[in-house]
């Protein structure tokens, strides 16, 4: 053997303290990653079986991005798992052979990284709901992750190709340029959320747990994530040879998944029960019913109504203004809408068979919301003065709201036009001047169902829609019997049908 081609191959053989400095720098770094990011694995389990048991009548978009993001989580933690096997435990004799080689686990890491775009479509969603303004900042982030992922997938393929661990230390321009875009994106979503917090912060409670505020303030709005991220690209623009900045981010891909999670986790809960009323004026806007569901089920913060501009007006002027006031109030109330929580009286068993539910024996009459298979939440009865104003309305039979359809469905069965009456008047006094509530409602007399059963996000219905709804029924089939419209436009179905009923 040529004695040159043999001292060229020792000198490029790294002495053992070299070896080991380079061990502490990757391979170390990584498997201290590994124990925290192992723990947040734990975490995350725990908030999906919380938000699974909880949070029965999401949206399906949203039950079904919680079980993407767990089932790539659990992927994430086996290549996690065998990755360290792979260093630590395989080739715990040779250790060139781990910087001369990578595992398929290890470069399976850094393509998962890639998960966290997929629990950023929830926060993009979220901050486009904010408002005209902030859907702006939502294509900003939407655009910096696109640039992020383009850097990230040609880290990826690096690594693929390569198989060692060069791939992954000597490309700072690269590992700069897609943490430095994730930076940006998530200053865009988590700007925007911390600014409406800031806005609407006079109408918070001041009594309010340190944790809830932390977790509204610092998880919630991703501010940690942001923290985190910012470490990272400080890390992989100011250091070498090295994969801390990997290891911060192999943490930090984790915080995205508990993040979300702890969102969906942290909304209202009582509100999957309870009803919300709305008394003192008309609620007559749909879209905004569909709204407030909406920002409810992406818990999105809101931010306060703008105050009115003051504006300087002579008497004459003045005087004909609180005239017109006077005159456009209805009668019966003020124009302004407050809204207040009903929660249920008490849990009532039901029966449900082949899509159909009904009352047990000796269940009382009254307002029912469907809880579960097996329990509604019962409201009680109305009172004299809710039926009288529910008579009123029916008499009055005022306008057809907006995007109201007519499209009955008569099924034949025969009851007491007095029953049927006095249930639908039951109802419609309930819903009153607006009431809040999802997925099947029902007021039972005797053996009639006056029934809703929602097929969105929630609905806001008032008296005067439900009244418009079983006069279309009236119309068509005829006041003994029963039968159904279905509301393409509103999502729902108002009906009646007697011993059970079928959403």
């Amino acid at each position: 053997m040529d004695p040159s081609t043999t001292s060229a191959t020792t000198a490029a053989i790294p002495s053992n303290e070299e070896l080991q400095s380079l061990l502490y720098k990757t391979d170390g770094a990584m498997l201290l990653a590994g124990f925290i990011s192992t723990m947040l694995y734990g975490v995350i389990l725990h908030q999906a079986y919380r938000y699974i048991r909880i949070f029965t009548k999401d949206v399906l978009f949203i039950r079904l991005l919680v079980f993407v993001v767990l089932a790539i989580e659990t992927l994430y933690t086996a290549s996690l798992i065998h990755y360290c096997y792979y260093d630590f435990v395989i080739n715990y004799a040779k250790p060139m052979q781990i910087f001369e080689h990578i595992s398929w686990s290890g470069n399976a890491i850094v393509a998962l990284t890639r998960r966290s775009s997929v629990t950023h479509i929830f926060f993009v969603r979220r901050v486009s709901m904010l408002g005209t303004y902030h859907k702006w900042l939502a294509v900003l982030a939407v655009l910096f992750h696109v640039v992020q992922n383009t850097s990230g997938l040609i880290i990826t393929a690096r690594g693929f190709i390569h198989h060692n661990a060069q791939a992954y230390t000597t490309q700072k321009t690269l590992e700069g340029l897609c943490i430095g875009f994730a930076v940006l994106a998530d200053m865009s979503i988590t700007g925007a959320l911390l600014g409406v917090l800031y806005k609407g912060r006079a109408k918070q409670r001041r009594d309010r747990p340190l944790w809830d505020i932390i977790t509204t303030y610092f998880i919630n709005t991703g501010s940690l994530v942001l923290i985190l991220d910012i470490v990272s690209l400080v890390l992989a623009l100011a250091t070498d040879g090295n994969l801390y900045w990997a290891a911060v981010n192999t943490v930090n891909t984790r915080i995205y998944s508990t993040t979300l999670l702890s969102v969906l986790n942290s909304r209202n809960t009582e509100a999957a029960d309870g009803i919300e009323i709305y008394s003192g004026g008309p609620l007559r806007s749909i879209a905004r019913a569909r709204r407030l569901a909406a920002i409810q089920q992406w818990n999105v913060p809101e931010e306060p109504d703008p105050t009115p501009a003051e504006i300087k007006i002579n008497f004459i002027l003045f005087t004909l203004a609180a005239a017109a006031a006077v005159l456009a109030t209805p009668f019966h109330g003020s124009a302004t809408i407050e809204a207040r929580f009903i929660p249920p009286k008490n849990w009532v068993a039901i029966s449900k068979t082949d899509g159909r539910i009904s009352a047990v024996d000796g269940s009382p009459n009254g307002l029912y919301i469907v809880h579960n298979e097996t329990h509604a939440a019962f409201y009680g009865e109305v009172s004299a003065e809710q039926l009288a104003l529910a008579s009123t309305q029916s008499l009055a039979a005022g306008p057809v709201p907006e995007e109201f359809t007519c499209v009955p469905q008569c099924n034949g069965q025969q009851h007491s036009a007095s029953d049927i009456s006095t249930a639908e008047n039951g109802l419609q006094a309930w819903f009153g001047s607006g009431l809040s509530w999802k997925g099947s409602i029902y007021y039972l007399y005797n053996s009639v169902y006056a029934f809703g059963c929602d097929y969105g996000n929630g609905q806001s219905a008032t008296g005067s829609d439900y009244q418009a709804s079983y006069a279309c029924v009236d119309r068509n089939c005829g006041t003994t019997q029963g039968g159904w419209d279905h509301i393409a436009n509103w999502k729902v179905n108002y009906g009646r049908e007697f011993g059970s009923f079928g959403c």
